[in-house]
This record gives structure tokens, sequence and C-alpha cells, in this order.
């Protein structure tokens, strides 16, 4: 067996081929996740820092205002 080089990358390992249909799903559900998360930290991170009580984040709904207008004493 002949000698071996001193500096191999990775110590001689060679990674195994991946399929293209591999990468590109993982890519693809990777980001989907990273976005999500984003998506909900956007949302609820404000309360979670105690910024904003969760009563507060959900807005304004048309069923309150039709409640409150037609009070009936």
């Amino acid at each position: 067996m002949p000698p071996r080089p001193k500096f191999e990358p990775y110590g001689g390992y060679v990674p195994p081929k991946v399929p293209f249909f591999h990468k590109f799903w993982s890519k693809t559900i990777g980001a989907t996740l990273f976005f999500w998360i984003m998506y909900k930290a956007k949302q609820d991170l404000p309360v979670l820092l105690k910024l904003r009580h969760p009563w507060e984040s959900h807005g304004h709904h048309s069923d309150d205002s039709e409640h409150s207008s037609s009070s009936q004493h």
C-alpha cells in the first residue's frame, strides 16, 4: 500500500453523492420551517418578552361591535 499524504481533506473521507431530489426537498422544507418560525416569532415574541399582554394582540373583531351596539336593557 502506498503511503498516504499527510494532509488530506477530512482525513481521506469522501462524502456520498446525494441525489438532487433530496437536496431540493431538504432545502424547501428547511426554508418553510425557518420562515414559519420567524412568522410565529413576529406574532408571539412581544408576549413572551412581556412587552404586550396576550389578550391585547388579537385585534378587533366585528362580533364585539355588533353586541355593544344592540344592547338590550
